[in-house]
């Protein structure tokens, strides 16, 4: 950074000068924020999720309980998705380390409580990994007037992979036009700080007039490809 503002990316490899950095760093989102002096109120949660066996169609739904302990539904092929947060991940430890080995069989237990048609069914593979947890449940998106040239895109609070498709679409109108065909200020970084009135989209606000040399130049750009 140069007086406050992107201006590079430094790796132990190389440096890459840029006036753009896009933050879609997932449960290292919070890091990669810190380094421009920005922080996150952000932690990362556990989670767990399970593949059974084929089972003949039961239902085209996605269904979850709405206290997140169970979400999940069947594929084309007849096999189960199922995941879910037990809530005590963060909680029980074991010579200090986290204690995650109860998550699946709790997992199992609350689906066979609403399906128990499905007590039988095996699984057959199983996931587990970090997800980005939002102190207010809701991802962080767009430009930061605090630090020109820096773009978040992260703490999905495990709807990355499902939302990756739209956010790529709505972030890149964002750098490029300096507006998106969704409004997107409800995510806004500047939501976490009490009384301020920061939005996500660079335009009509001071995080315009900041990145301006921004997007122009890459509207510029595209038309000599």
């Amino acid at each position: 950074m140069q007086k406050g503002r992107v201006t590079a990316v430094v790796t132990d490899k190389n440096i890459f000068e840029t006036d753009l950095v896009v933050d879609a760093a997932g449960v290292a989102g919070r890091k990669v924020a810190n380094m421009v002096g920005l922080d996150l109120p952000m932690r990362p949660i556990f989670s767990e999720a399970m593949i059974t066996e084929a089972y003949p169609p039961l239902f085209n739904q996605m269904v979850g309980h709405a206290k997140g302990l169970f979400y999940g539904r069947q594929t084309a092929h007849g096999s189960f998705f199922w995941g879910g947060f037990v809530g005590t991940e963060q909680f029980i430890y074991r010579e200090g380390k986290p204690s995650f080995h109860y998550i699946g069989p709790t997992i199992s237990r609350m689906v066979i409580d609403f399906f128990p048609v499905l007590k039988d069914l095996n699984v057959i593979r199983m996931w587990s990994g970090l997800i980005a947890q939002m102190s207010d449940a809701i991802p962080v998106l767009g430009f930061t007037e605090e630090v020109p040239g820096f773009v978040f895109t992260t703490g999905f609070c495990g709807h990355g992979f499902g939302l990756a498709p739209v956010i790529g679409r709505l972030i890149s109108e964002l750098i490029l036009d300096c507006k998106t065909s969704i409004p997107i200020h409800d995510f806004c970084y500047g939501r976490l700080h009490k009384d301020s009135g920061n939005e996500c989209s660079c335009q009509g606000n001071a995080a315009c007039t900041t990145v301006t040399a921004v997007c122009p130049n890459k509207r510029e750009w595209l038309k000599s490809i």
